[in-house]
């Protein structure tokens, strides 16, 4: 129930804080200098790099909404995807964490940006700081799938999962006008991502019982490349 109402509050609050905001102001430039307000739509493609061995490097891409508060403020939410492959070199699954597999994970955020327009760049670098709900779908695959249906099979059910989590977003990046509403976006971001595995399972072949219940190391570096056209 707990994990029902998470599903269902967290992206209804992040949602309802943005429309709350101030109606939109017309987008200008004055004298190479970014002095702009009102409603934005960006998208992003790039990369997701764990910073876990066992964690592999994934594709990555964003949607997102903004608001430009001022020139120096602003408000941005958005939803994106990526997908690690998880794989520990062994021939069996681990004891004490999850097995080979995949995580598909689709982080709902909202960050602050603090901007500051340079006109010799003739842009505008921005720091960020910002929060999200982090769902998470794992499912294991390869050897550890063979594995575990055997292990099922023999000895019934065997359990691993990975729940949704909180996550934290810390980084920069810089918006160069290609014209008075439309922007080529740079960004990097670290993600701060600790969901928590549990298992449940017997070995296939002593038969000895294995549960487990921890907060793995989802830490990310993401790098992307994007645009951004404002209203």
């Amino acid at each position: 129930m707990i994990q029902r109402s998470l599903r269902l509050g967290i992206p209804l609050v992040l949602i309802v804080s943005l429309l709350l905001l101030p109606g939109i102001s017309r987008g200008q430039m004055d004298s190479g200098e970014e002095m702009f307000y009102g409603f934005n739509v960006n998208a992003s493609l790039g990369g997701a790099l764990p910073t876990t061995d066992e964690y592999g490097n994934s594709f990555y891409f964003r949607i997102g909404a903004g608001y430009e508060v001022t020139p120096y403020f602003s408000l941005d939410l958005g939803v994106g995807r990526f997908a690690t492959a998880i794989d520990h070199e062994m021939e069996t699954p681990p004891a004490n964490t999850i097995a080979d597999g995949e995580m598909k994970v689709i982080p709902l955020t909202l960050n602050l940006q603090l901007r500051y327009p340079v006109p010799n760049l003739f842009g505008t670098i921005y720091g960020l700081a910002g929060a999200g709900y982090y769902f998470v779908d794992y499912s294991w695959s390869g050897g550890s799938k063979d594995y575990f249906n055997d292990v099922e099979a023999v000895y019934g059910l065997a359990v691993q999962s990975v729940s949704d989590s909180f996550g934290f977003q810390l980084g920069g990046g810089f918006d160069y006008p290609l014209s008075a509403n439309v922007f080529l976006n740079v960004e990097g971001q670290y993600v701060l991502l600790s969901p928590e595995a549990k298992g449940a399972w017997r070995d296939l072949i002593t038969g000895e019982p294995y549960r487990f219940d921890k907060e793995l190391d989802l830490n990310t570096w993401i790098f992307t490349v994007g645009a951004k056209y404002l209203f």
